[in-house]
C-alpha cells in the first residue's frame, strides 16, 4: 500500500458505496483520506448521483475530516452542465431531477424549466394540447417524484425543438441504498425520454 502512496500525486475516489453507504462511513476510509491529506496528496472525489449539489457533498466530505475545495468534488449534476457548456447556444433546459441538479444547472448560467413546474396530465388530450417550450436541451436526473408528466414533457420538449439535446446523468438501472436497491430512476427515464 506505501508504494502505491508514494508513487501516485493524486487518488480518484468514488463516493457512494466506497466512502460511505447512504449515510453510513465505509470502516477505514476517514483514516485513509486523513493520511492522504496529511501527505499532501490531491484527492478528488466523483459520484454519479445527480440529487445533489457538490457543496452538499463537500459538507458531507468534511464531516469525515477532510477539508477540500468545491473544484475537488465532481457530481453527475455537475458534469451535465458541463457538458452542456460544450454547445454554446444552449440558454434554456428543461431537467427532471431535484434541486441538485437544478442548481447545478443555475449555477452554470443556464435558465432551467423544472419537471416539477409541468402540470399534470390526465389523459391523451391533455398530451395533445401540451405545447412544448423553447429549449435547447434536455436534461433527466434522478427523480424521487418522476412521473409520466416529467416523461412525456421531456419527450414532447426533444420532438418540438430540433437540434435539441438530451443528456441523462446516469445509466444505472439500480441504486444500493444500504441493505437494498433503489431502482435507478434516472437509467430508466433516460431511455423512456430519448427513444
Amino acid at each position: 500500500m506505501s508504494k502505491i502512496i508514494e508513487k501516485h500525486e493524486a487518488f480518484v475516489f468514488d463516493c457512494d458505496g466506497v466512502l460511505w453507504c447512504g449515510n453510513a462511513i465505509v470502516p477505514g476510509a476517514e483514516r485513509t483520506l486523513q493520511l492522504l491529506q496529511r501527505l499532501g496528496k490531491k484527492l478528488i472525489f466523483v459520484t454519479n448521483t445527480s440529487t445533489k449539489t457538490r457543496a452538499q457533498y463537500v459538507a458531507k466530505v468534511e464531516k469525515l475530516g477532510i477539508t477540500l475545495q468545491l473544484d475537488q468534488m465532481y457530481t453527475a449534476a455537475y458534469a451535465a452542465a458541463l457538458r452542456l457548456k460544450e454547445y454554446p447556444n444552449i440558454k434554456r433546459v428543461f431537467a427532471v431531477g431535484t434541486s441538485g441538479l437544478f442548481e447545478e444547472l443555475e449555477n452554470a448560467g443556464y435558465e432551467v424549466i423544472r419537471g416539477d413546474s409541468v402540470p399534470p396530465l390526465t389523459c391523451e388530450d391533455d398530451f395533445r394540447k401540451m405545447q412544448a417550450p423553447v429549449v435547447q436541451a434536455v436534461v433527466c436526473g434522478f427523480d424521487y417524484g418522476v412521473s409520466f408528466t416529467k416523461i412525456s414533457f421531456a419527450s414532447l420538449c426533444l420532438q418540438k425543438n430540433p437540434g435539441c439535446v438530451f443528456i441523462g446523468t446516469s445509466r444505472d438501472t439500480f441504486d444500493q441504498l444500504e441493505d437494498r436497491r433503489i431502482p435507478g430512476m434516472t437509467g430508466l427515464c433516460s431511455l423512456s425520454i430519448s427513444t
